[in-house]
């Protein structure tokens, strides 16, 4: 095998990885939009929901917190909900 049939079969085979990976990706991708006025639930991660919501004990927290207002699209895949005055966060969020 020449060091460029080397190369040729090095590149398939990565290209072929690459490829498996995007397909693995977008299964867990949903293409979901939604219209100002509409009530959506907001997913957040443990040190992020002290910002929202104080809790004693962050693995009794509920998974999900809302209903939330879409009160306008952003961008493509960007939101602005209407959080609650104490909130501390920012009320753009992207969706996936």
């Amino acid at each position: 095998m020449t060091k460029d049939e080397a190369l040729h079969h090095l590149r398939a085979h990565l290209e072929q990885a690459q490829q498996r990976m995007i397909r693995a990706a977008k299964k867990h991708r949903r293409d979901v939009q939604f219209e100002a006025g509409q009530h959506v639930f907001l997913k957040l991660r443990p040190y992020r929901q002290n910002s929202l919501i104080a809790r004693a004990n962050a693995m009794l927290a509920p998974k999900f917190y809302g209903h939330f207002l879409v009160e306008e699209c952003v961008g493509q895949v960007a939101y602005r909900l209407r959080l609650p005055e104490c909130s501390r966060i920012d009320p753009v969020f992207h969706v996936s």
